[in-house]
């Protein structure tokens, strides 16, 4: 349980990091310059799919550390009854 406790708590930092990224690339600022889009010369729609894109993958990949944690969870209540 605490290996999926702690692979929710890194993706919930990836998340984070993605969220704020997309949030600025759809404002047109290259997240990791501060500069726009446009003034290092790129293709600010390809550029905001991009980011748009890693948002969704890290989001998919906290689902799924979220839905991990929550079998480990009961595989430890069931566990736990199993003993007693």
């Amino acid at each position: 349980m605490t290996q999926s406790a702690d692979s929710v708590r890194l993706s919930q930092q990836a998340y984070s990091t993605a969220y704020w990224n997309n949030q600025q690339a759809q404002n047109g600022t290259d997240p990791t310059t501060g500069k726009s889009f446009s003034s290092e010369h790129l293709d600010s729609d390809v550029q905001k799919r991009q980011y748009a894109d890693a948002l969704k993958t890290a989001d998919l990949n906290l689902s799924q550390a979220q839905s991990k944690l929550e079998q480990a969870k009961v595989t430890y209540t069931n566990a736990q009854q199993q003993e007693a």
